[in-house]
């Protein structure tokens, strides 16, 4: 699977119900330290990706919705996590 940047993604695309995110190592090792740089909605959404579950999903489990876009950005570029792209056929 390709992987994307944020810095040329959409909003739209980022929040699309059918957007699945994944943990890089940074991110894995933030999880594990818990250092107190990232917001608790940040942190909330960075423990909840999993590289399989759609973004639609995660919301209807609890994930809060709200300000999601700005934590999803900020975990990109902070380089915690990826877009997960399904390959081009």
């Amino acid at each position: 699977m390709a992987h994307s940047d944020s810095a040329e993604l959409p909003e739209a695309r980022l929040l699309a119900d059918d957007a699945v995110f994944e943990r890089t190592p940074e991110g894995q090792r933030e999880l594990v330290s818990e250092s107190p740089r990232l917001s608790r909605q940040e942190r909330g959404f960075l423990s909840s990706v999993t590289g399989h579950t759609p973004l639609r999903v995660l919301f209807d489990v609890g994930v809060q919705a709200s300000g999601a876009g700005y934590a999803i950005r900020r975990l990109m570029e902070l380089g915690m996590i990826r877009l997960v792209e399904e390959p081009a056929e």
